[in-house]
């Protein structure tokens, strides 16, 4: 009797044990729950970079450096520019190019005699990037092969989105490839012509309207008024005699909707300059006189009758950069105007920042509105000179 009496009283401790045991677990993930959730959105409300290997490039005194993701100065500004492509950091004096990797790991460099001035340098595709030079034509280079060629004059319209090994050599209306060297539609007459992306490149034709064609040189889409510079995600603008949209790789349209032609008076050249890029999943789209679209895509009309006007193809980092009377800010996917328009001049976001002129001085400017002078960082001041969003 008294051992039956003992085992009940055992299995009656054993299980309030397991339960509060179980309870303490329960209490000790849904603090992990918690703790995750919490975790998730300070990482969502902080998008300040804080990757080792993520830079920011900053002007000074005319010339460029570069700054870490803690504003730290890694290059003092000695160069004339330079350029955050595919993994690639090109750093580019009037004579010198030098490439590295995102670690600083010499890739490669090339020097110019004195004579020969380099204007710009643009990636290509693969391991092949262009210099653009001043008086003499455009040479290509392999990195990986350290050989060089001269083309001629090829389009840097939009430099890191080439998808093809054909290269539109833009004044003589024709294609050369990268790969053997051959010229490609020579034959068509073309006045100019423009980078591939997606399959599809925008072509001048002699009565100075556009078409598309594929690799092979067939027009997929003919009477085009004006289009984007590149696909993104899939999908690209397009203006033509007959109606406007977004089109696919095979040149369908996937949706038809208002777009305004804004530079059509000064498009001298002739180049693919329609903005509205899908960046971010969204599109800031011109869509009547003096009124800007947000648009999903799939044709969804998330904000209209927008005021502000912009220069940049799409967004970044959640925001664009707009502009109205002579000054620019930064508006928000939903239309609302998140960064006061203070600045003299600013440029788009990346990496978490973006350059801007504000009260004539050169400065950094994070997502949160706050303005880092370039002249501070650069004596080791890393305070935020103003936050722009208390301005009223």
């Amino acid at each position: 009797m008294k051992k039956n009496i003992l085992k009940s009283v055992l299995a009656i401790c054993t299980l309030i044990f397991a339960a509060c045991t179980n309870k303490q677990e329960q209490n000790t993930d849904l603090t992990s729950s918690l703790e995750k959730q919490n975790n998730e959105t300070v990482q969502e409300k902080n998008v300040t970079p804080q990757d080792d290997r993520i830079y920011i490039k900053f002007l000074y005194e005319k010339n460029y450096g570069l700054l870490d993701s803690k504003l730290n100065i890694i290059e003092k500004n000695n160069y004339r520019d330079i350029f955050l492509i595919n993994d690639n950091i090109f750093f580019l004096d009037a004579n010198e190019v030098r490439i590295t990797d995102l670690d600083l790991k010499p890739k490669a460099e090339v020097k110019m005699n004195a004579d020969n001035k380099i204007m710009n340098i643009f990636y290509l595709i693969d391991d092949f990037y262009c210099l653009k030079m001043f008086d003499t034509n455009d040479i290509v280079y392999n990195m990986k092969s350290g050989e060089s060629v001269s083309y001629g004059q090829l389009d840097s319209n939009h430099s890191n989105k080439s998808t093809s090994f054909l290269q539109p050599v833009w004044t003589r209306g024709y294609y050369v490839s990268l790969l053997d060297g051959k010229q490609y539609f020579n034959d068509r007459n073309y006045e100019k012509t423009f980078q591939f992306s997606n399959g599809l490149a925008a072509v001048l034709k002699e009565d100075w309207s556009k078409a598309l064609i594929n690799e092979d040189g067939t027009i997929i889409l003919d009477d085009v008024v004006n289009c984007g510079k590149a696909f993104t995600n899939g999908l690209m603008p397009v203006i033509t005699k007959k109606t406007s949209g977004y089109i696919n790789g095979n040149g369908e349209f996937v949706f038809n909707c208002d777009l305004v032609d804004e530079d059509w008076r000064t498009n001298v050249s002739g180049r693919p300059t329609l903005r509205g890029s899908f960046t971010e999943d969204y599109a800031y789209v011109h869509t009547k006189d003096n009124c800007w679209t947000i648009m999903a895509m799939d044709g969804t009309i998330i904000k209209d009758n927008i005021p502000y006007e912009t220069r940049s193809d799409g967004f970044s980092c959640g925001l664009i950069n707009v502009y109205s009377n002579g000054k620019s800010g930064y508006a928000n996917r939903s239309g609302e105007l998140a960064i006061p328009m203070v600045f003299d001049s600013s440029e788009d976001f990346s990496n978490g920042y973006a350059m801007v002129i504000y009260q004539g001085e050169n400065g950094i400017l994070d997502t949160n509105g706050n303005v880092y002078l370039c002249k501070d960082l650069f004596n080791g001041n890393k305070k935020p000179f103003v936050n722009v969003t208390d301005i009223q």
